[in-house]
């Protein structure tokens, strides 16, 4: 299996509060980010994981450090010199990465921590597999399912149920991944989620892409600063005074906005 994680973005929410560091180094809990999304997917170290970052970040040293600390043997890092469409384009730049594209792959991004209890290799099912929790709000992928969890439909930020996807996504194949890209027709303009992508899959009789509801209490969203302060009061605590921490090169600041 090829566990690829997107970490190729600009991190504008922080970098609009005055957050410098990339997203990856950004801390919470004692732990940075990044180090919590790899926390979530401890169950599946059996695998080979691609990370995908921006070359400008060089962010190669610290994720091989951190890898190794948390005994992952197999990794590479794919580094970009460009900003993508969106997550579903910068799991594409992992083809050269991956030597077998008829194995699974694993789509996963830095944003949410989930305790790694919750998601286990037994637990997949199905051409394609999508992990929900009940969510609230309208900000994320939803799906909508069959009692026996099978997915008859899925929608970017539009909610058809209140199951909102946690950011992790399953492909048979990396073939198959690549094949449902190519033939999706993205609104021009649009950034190129991957959770439209399985449309193909769901309109297809011969497939089937299925949920596993994630215990809303094991799911820890940390996209945006608000993000990151629910899950740790410590993180910006004066955020709400207009006085917010101003991060670079490892350095801290009050800064007055």
């Amino acid at each position: 299996m090829n566990v690829i994680i997107t970490m190729a973005g600009e991190g504008s929410r922080f970098s609009e509060i005055g957050i410098l560091e990339p997203k990856h180094l950004i801390q919470a809990r004692g732990k940075t980010l990044f180090e919590w999304a790899l926390l979530s997917l401890e169950n599946f170290f059996d695998g080979h994981f691609i990370f995908i970052t921006r070359e400008h970040h060089a962010a190669a040293a610290f994720i091989s450090e951190k890898c190794r600390a948390h005994g992952l043997k197999s990794f590479s890092i794919h580094e970009l010199d460009y900003l993508t469409k969106g997550q579903a384009d910068t799991v594409l730049a992992a083809k050269d990465r991956i030597s077998d594209p008829d194995e699974e792959i694993i789509i996963y991004n830095i944003d949410t921590y989930v305790e790694p209890e919750q998601l286990q290799p037994g637990f997949i099912t199905g051409d394609g597999w999508i992990p929900a929790f009940e969510a609230e709000g309208d900000r994320w992928s939803f799906v909508k399912t069959e009692e026996d969890l099978r997915v008859v439909d899925i929608a970017e930020k539009v909610k058809i149920s209140n199951r909102g996807t946690i950011g992790l996504y399953y492909f048979k194949t990396f073939n198959l991944f690549r094949k449902l890209y190519r033939d999706h027709l993205f609104d021009h303009g649009n950034e190129h989620y991957i959770a439209p992508i399985y449309r193909g899959l769901i309109d297809d009789p011969d497939a089937s892409v299925y949920t596993h509801m994630i215990d809303t209490e094991k799911v820890h969203v940390l996209g945006t600063p608000e993000d990151i302060r629910q899950f740790d009061p410590e993180f910006g605590r004066l955020i709400g005074n207009s006085i917010v921490p101003r991060i670079h090169a490892g350095s801290i600041r009050q800064t007055f906005i």
